[in-house]
């Protein structure tokens, strides 16, 4: 893979390998801007930590307050926890992550603010950590929204698609995914929680999306496009490129766009 910090207005991540159990991993990331904004404008964010085996994307709510903050603070706060991706641990941890959101912005100034952080910052959470198995490395992963979970298994000159979580179609999506409030106070507020786990076999990949590359990956795939390639093993160039023009042939809505990696050797 090309570095992505080869392309100009795309936040780039780190690409990196570490050990996990004996199995390395290998991660690099790729977010693209709306087109016509700049890379402090994109509100998706992403992060990686290859040595606990963890990666997050998030996608946060544009019309609502700091909602690109508070994405950053939710993957953040999942690769560096270490939270278990288990239902009561998940539950609890995004309570807290919101009660130090809340003191954290308590602060602002301005009558304006302090108006629009009791509304709320709101974002879609895809997380997955990866550990090992009895037999072989496994992963589980939870999600609230409509980023997605890729899972890749290769077969001749492509990938045949393991599985998507917690979406697999592209018509599947809505315009109204359930998100993480960061005015979270209470259990009963929570967002529904999804879960998935997997085995993975030699040479299996990963991509976790941001919801319109998603949407657009799905149904090409569909379609009998060989996506997975591209989005996998294209240059930053190539990718960008690609998603350039579905922008301009209408497949593909305006949006932020992220896009991260992961392979197990």
């Amino acid at each position: 893979m090309a570095d992505m910090a080869e392309v100009t207005s795309v936040r780039a991540g780190h690409r990196a390998h570490r050990a996990l159990a004996g199995q390395p991993i290998t991660t690099s990331a790729l977010s693209l801007p709306k087109a016509g904004n700049t890379d402090a404008e994109n509100e998706d964010a992403f992060a990686v930590s290859p040595d606990r085996g963890r990666v997050a994307v998030s996608d946060g709510a544009s019309s609502a307050y700091r909602s690109g903050e508070w994405a950053r603070t939710l993957c953040a706060g999942f690769v560096e926890s270490g939270v278990a991706v288990d239902p009561e641990a998940i539950a609890e941890w995004l309570l807290s992550q919101a009660h130090t959101f809340q003191r954290a912005r308590s602060g602002d100034a301005g009558w304006w603010d302090v108006e629009a952080a009791g509304r709320g910052a709101f974002a879609t959470l895809v997380a997955v950590e990866f550990h090992a198995g009895v037999s072989a490395p496994a992963w589980r992963a939870v999600a609230v929204g409509d980023s997605v979970l890729i899972h890749l298994r290769p077969r001749g000159d492509g990938y045949v698609l393991v599985a998507g979580f917690p979406i697999e179609s592209g018509e599947a999506f809505t315009s109204t995914p359930a998100l993480v409030a960061s005015t979270l106070t209470s259990r009963t507020a929570l967002p529904t929680l999804r879960f998935a786990h997997g085995h993975a076999a030699p040479g299996d990949r990963w991509l976790a999306l941001t919801d319109e590359l998603a949407r657009w990956a799905l149904r090409a795939h569909e379609s009998g496009m060989p996506i997975w390639p591209l989005l996998f093993s294209g240059s930053a160039p190539e990718v960008t490129e690609a998603v350039t023009a579905a922008r301009q042939q209408g497949q593909l809505v305006n949006d932020d766009m992220t896009l991260i990696r992961i392979a197990l050797a």
